[in-house]
């Protein structure tokens, strides 16, 4: 059986595969699948923190508004 983290890599290369496959040499497959396996342990690594409900965020979106539109 397969790790967990192994299990989601494999899940989500095969769906981007099925997706995109078809656009993409034998090479680039294998520079998706390493990327994807960077997504999931960053992911993996995002789920540890802890935040309580106290938490804002962690940068507010403040939209840009040029000045000729004021």
């Amino acid at each position: 059986m397969l790790p967990n983290n192994q299990k989601d890599i494999e899940l989500r290369f095969e769906m981007l595969k099925l997706r995109f496959g078809h656009l993409l040499t034998h090479d680039e497959l294998d520079k998706v699948k390493e990327s994807v396996g960077e997504v999931v342990a960053t992911a993996q690594e995002l789920r540890k923190v802890d935040l309580d409900h106290n938490e804002g965020p962690g940068n507010l979106f403040q939209p840009h508004m040029p000045t000729d539109c004021r």
